[in-house]
């Protein structure tokens, strides 16, 4: 039987849902979960070392290049084969300061020091 998977910590979520080939309609979906998003942006987004990822993550440092390898995988998948790419949030655990949109499910960040809560998807 498989251990139980660690609930990761996320640090930041993108402020949108995914990207779409230009020219092409209805195309296939390739879902990156937040996990690999959060290892992407990390690692090659933020310049940080698989050790300080996993510490981030609150995962193993094997487990770190595991999902890594999974999410480049994906990416050039949906870049080479002209896939749509579309993010989920699954059971992570999000830093403080996340909102939720109660219309669309946007989760989104505020920036420091603003009190004006809506949402950068449906502006609600």
């Amino acid at each position: 039987m498989a251990r139980k998977k660690n609930i990761r910590n996320i640090t930041d979520l993108p402020s949108f849902n995914g990207f779409k080939p230009i020219g092409i309609k209805n195309t296939d979906s390739i879902i990156l979960l937040s996990d690999e998003y959060e290892t992407i942006r990390l690692i090659d987004y933020n310049g940080l070392k698989q050790e300080e990822v996993a510490e981030i993550m609150n995962v193993s440092r094997p487990t770190v290049t595991r999902i890594y390898e999974k999410a480049r995988i994906k990416i050039s998948k949906a870049i080479i084969e002209g896939k749509s790419l579309l993010f989920h949030i699954e059971d992570i655990n999000i830093n403080q300061g996340w909102q939720e949109c109660v219309e669309c499910g946007m989760k989104f960040n505020l920036f420091e020091g603003e009190t004006n809560i809506k949402c950068p998807i449906c502006n609600i």
